[in-house]
């Protein structure tokens, strides 16, 4: 009989690409109160910053984002959260689409300022 150890898979995580606004307007609307909400980005100007695949480099991109959650909200203090989100968001530039990303059951923490 032969016996073969080995070591467990261990999971690493890497960050591969980042993304920052290119002014301080701010793009994102997220409505707080009641049970149900929707998110939406149209064409947010954003540096897509690539760290572990393709040619590394910081490239203009536009964001676009499109999801929704019907969940109910959690005040946290200094911010809401809102589990239960599915969508998808983009990273494209001039046709060329650097970055597509579908999620379900996504949870979505908003920094907000009150009004």
């Amino acid at each position: 009989m032969t016996v073969t150890m080995s070591a467990p898979a261990l999971a690493v995580n890497t960050t591969f690409a980042q993304f920052a606004q290119q002014s301080a307007v701010r793009f994102v609307s997220y409505q707080a109160p009641g049970g149900s909400n929707t998110l939406t980005v149209n064409d947010g100007p954003v540096f897509f910053i690539v760290n572990a695949f393709g040619p590394p480099g910081i490239y203009s991109a536009l964001l676009n984002i499109s999801a929704s959650s019907s969940a109910p909200i959690t005040n946290t203090g200094p911010q809401f959260e809102q589990v239960g989100w599915g969508g998808s968001y983009s990273f494209t530039n001039e046709g060329v689409n650097y970055l597509t990303v579908t999620f379900n059951s996504a949870i979505v923490d908003i920094n907000c300022a009150r009004r």
